[in-house]
């Protein structure tokens, strides 16, 4: 499926937003309803990050991205690249 940038923001706002705060949360009791993935994406395009987060959520994904982990260092270091790479690898 290909998705325009005006398309994805279209998709992601009709969405339930019960089904969006679910998959944020990513509650035990919800979690084995979802898939999570790992957002590779340019900061650039940060504002295409939430509206995708909310289309994948209709789709039962949550999104990981990186500036939202609180566990990430502040500054970009080898530590990020270790994390990062931990994070992909857990990705289900």
């Amino acid at each position: 499926m290909y998705l325009s940038e005006s398309n994805v923001r279209v998709r992601a706002a009709r969405l339930s937003p019960t089904l969006l705060s679910e998959a944020r949360a990513g509650l035990s009791k919800t979690a084995s309803r979802y898939r999570t993935v790992f957002l590779s994406h340019s900061h650039n395009d940060k504002d295409l990050v939430e509206p995708v987060r909310k289309l994948l959520a209709g789709r039962g994904v949550i999104l990981y991205v990186d500036w939202n982990d609180p566990e990430m260092p502040a500054v970009t270091s080898p530590e990020t690249a270790r994390k990062l790479k931990e994070r992909i690898g857990t990705a289900n």
